[in-house]
């Protein structure tokens, strides 16, 4: 098992195809009789310089066995580095704001060991980009509405916001399966013009395929690049379940401004599957730098509803529902 730190986002878009990406080895580890393990980090220094500007840092595991003839297995995850009170580093759970608190649980892979044959098998730990994807619109945030008439629904995605974005590895029969997720900030501010409906906000980001000699392909995000497109629909939309709790009164043309959306998972929400026959997770919302904002119609009075608690509470998503 070896567990690596991937380079910085503005290191990866530097890369041209054919490059080499320049991970570096940060833990190592070998599996018991019962096939468990665990990796401490033994290159800190590694860690620290591929760290983003939030302190995070994105990992990215290789796991296989000696055998010429080997099977291999590998995830990707982020952690953010973190100083306890003894002055020591350690690797925490992401979240840049810190609203969470440090959450120092393991990362479990879930590793499922997948046969490579090669004979002799190469080399692992040299990993180089082979196809340069382009920018795949990528669900950043999101707004919704049950209401005959129309409210004004925006989203700004600010710099310094984290979205962790789905991994994707090969398999055998020429599909793809996701596999862990790596993060990437926004180093600008991106705008959405109002929109009237349920939206989704989607914004750019650049996925590369890469290559190791002893493994199947990886698809990951390599940069945030920037860009503004939605979709309009009901699809997202939540049947509230208990309005007298996750409910508010809004008077007619009232303003609401959630500077800081709870984190959640859109599956699906990149739009890749042209290229590898399956979209991927992301998930945002970690940082104050983003905002949803919910203005009422201007001619009704309406609720405003989060998802599994009150719009002023970290719910997961907001939505417009009519007065009872």
């Amino acid at each position: 098992m070896t567990l690596y730190a991937l380079p910085l986002a503005s290191v990866e878009q530097t890369l041209a195809v054919g490059d080499v990406v320049s991970r570096a080895v940060v833990g190592s580890a070998t599996t018991d009789a019962s096939g468990s393990y665990a990796i401490s980090i033994t290159n800190w220094s590694a860690v620290l310089s591929d760290a983003d500007s939030n302190n995070i840092v994105n990992l990215e595991l290789d796991a296989f066995s000696p055998a010429a003839q080997s099977e291999w297995a590998g995830f990707d995850f982020p952690r953010q580095v973190v100083t306890l009170s003894d002055g020591s580093l350690a690797l925490a759970v992401a979240d840049p704001d810190g609203n969470g608190g440090v959450d120092l649980t393991a990362q479990q892979a879930n590793l499922n060991m997948t046969y490579v044959p090669r004979s002799p098998r190469p080399s692992c730990g040299i990993e180089t980009l082979v196809a340069d994807l382009g920018g795949k619109n990528s669900i950043v945030g999101a707004g919704y509405s049950k209401l005959a008439a129309s409210p004004k629904i925006s989203f700004t995605y600010g710099s310094g916001q984290e979205s962790s974005l789905g991994v994707a590895i090969a398999n055998s029969d020429g599909t793809w399966s996701a596999k862990g997720t790596v993060d990437r900030s926004s180093t600008d501010t991106q705008g959405w013009t109002t929109q009237n409906d349920s939206t989704f906000f989607k914004t750019e980001f650049r996925f590369g395929d890469f290559h190791e000699p002893c493994a199947p392909n990886r698809v990951r995000a390599r940069f945030w690049m920037a860009g503004a497109s939605h979709t309009s629909g009901s699809n997202g939309e939540f049947t509230v379940t208990n309005p007298a709790d996750n409910c508010v009164h809004e008077d007619a043309g009232a303003p609401f401004t959630k500077k800081h959306e709870s984190q959640y998972n859109y599956g699906g929400g990149v739009g890749i599957q042209t290229d590898i026959g399956i979209d991927l997770s992301v998930q945002t919302g970690w940082s104050p730098s983003d905002s949803l904002k919910m203005v009422a119609p201007s001619t009704t009075a309406v609720r405003l509803c989060g998802l599994s608690g009150p719009p002023a509470n970290g719910p997961k998503k907001l939505q417009f529902i009519p007065l009872p």
